[in-house]
């Protein structure tokens, strides 16, 4: 019933896209840049800056003005609109002053710049989310395939001490203790497959899919024999270039900050009908700078670029941390997948058929049989954790360097 639960609730949560029956590592990560609403929220955030960027590009438009005088509905004589009549017409055209346009042009081309490196991180942090996920999802498939290896050989053994229980040759204590171990088997099966439903509900909706009615099998993921090289990439991190470009974008509003505290002039020049007379009309306006000087604009710039640069050396410390921890946490998985390719699998399962053959023989004692099953059991689920390990470690440190605009092209580690 709550496996049930889990894929409704991951059927009405995520959005209905095709999903391959096979699905890789690539398909999922394509999927998720396909599907995830935030990365249509983030191509509108561009769209708005781009706009912001054009509108900024605009020159003031001109001023039309027309204004007449010596209104009057009394007195003697009466209104003559030709005689008695003022009317001025005049058109002004405020001139920016200290390239105003030309920074805020500048200004908001840096915001595009910014908006478009938040997508970008965005979608290298889905990316890697994504594969994070597939992992997690993957080697609770293959936890759910040892655990029916596992019940397997549990119910041989039963079936065999059942046999020699109804023949006499063995003792209804030992049939019962191997019934017990089958039912803790049948127990941890059941939570496996519920823990591996749980990673696929959690793999779908970080791709913004539905798992649909048919299940979808994930493909073997493989992970590099090497590391990548780490010196030297924390300033091509996609987090880094997003923090530079705030820096930058701070540092243009601190100069267009400056520039709109230079006061801009605006010329006009017009026609005036004075009674009979006609003549021309002309000035310039000036605003007088006496008390705003755009201060508080200017303080706020400047704090800025003080938190954009403080923030962009602590994601370069962050991000060099990261990477020291990713490439060690991969060299200590490394070694123990290494440990473990020496056939600790194998020997466990020599060490239980000789027991096991033994106790046919009535040489060793049950204990002893379902100990060395326990040891073996443990083993298989160690080299599985441990892959898992290595090849989550391996996402780690591809996402600590800022991993590569691809899905990783990896290698199977025997």
């Amino acid at each position: 019933m709550l496996r049930r639960l889990i894929w409704v609730l991951a059927a009405a949560c995520v959005a209905v896209a095709e999903v391959p029956e096979s699905l890789t590592p690539d398909d999922a990560v394509r999927l998720a840049l396909e599907n995830r609403a935030e990365l249509d929220a983030a191509r509108a955030a561009i769209a708005v800056e781009q706009g912001a960027a054009l509108q900024a590009s605009l020159r003031p438009n001109p001023t039309f003005s027309l204004q007449t005088e010596n209104w009057r509905a009394w007195g003697d004589p009466s209104l003559r609109f030709g005689r008695d009549m003022n009317v001025f017409l005049s058109a002004s055209q405020r001139i920016e002053t200290g390239g105003k346009r030309r920074l805020r042009t500048a200004q908001a081309e840096a915001g595009s710049e910014v908006a478009r490196l938040e997508a970008a991180v965005f979608a290298w942090e889905l990316r890697s989310s994504v594969l994070a996920a597939y992992e997690r999802a993957r080697a609770a498939d293959e936890r759910v395939r040892l655990s029916d290896r596992v019940l397997a050989n549990h119910r041989e053994l039963v079936r065999y001490h059942r046999l020699r229980f109804e023949q006499g040759a063995g003792a209804e204590l030992d049939l019962i203790r191997v019934q017990t171990a089958l039912h803790r088997a049948e127990g941890a099966r059941d939570a496996a497959s519920l823990a591996a439903d749980q990673a696929r509900f959690d793999l779908f909706r970080a791709m913004g899919v539905s798992p649909g009615p048919e299940p979808v099998q994930l493909a073997p993921t493989e992970a590099p024999v090497e590391p990548p090289p780490t010196q030297g990439l924390a300033a091509t991190h996609p987090a880094m270039q997003l923090a530079a470009a705030r820096v930058e974008r701070a540092r243009r509003s601190i100069d267009l900050s400056a520039a709109r505290a230079k006061p801009d002039v605006t010329p006009y020049f017009g026609y005036k009908r004075d009674g009979p007379f006609n003549s021309l009309i002309g000035g310039v306006s000036v605003p007088l700078t006496v008390s705003d000087r755009r201060q508080g604009e200017r303080a706020g710039a400047a704090a800025e670029l003080r938190r954009a640069e403080a923030e962009m050396r602590a994601s370069e410390a962050l991000i060099e941390s990261r990477i020291e921890a990713g490439r060690a946490a991969w060299r200590s998985s490394a070694a123990l997948v290494e440990s473990l390719s020496a056939g600790a699998t194998k020997k466990a399962e020599e060490a239980y058929r000789i027991l096991f053959a033994a106790y046919e023989e009535d040489a060793v004692d049950l204990t002893d049989v379902l100990n060395a099953q326990e040891v073996r059991n443990e083993t298989e689920l160690l080299v599985v954790e441990a892959r898992s390990r290595y090849r989550t470690a391996r996402l780690n440190l591809e996402a600590a360097l800022g991993g590569p605009p691809e899905a990783p092209s990896m290698q199977e580690v025997k």
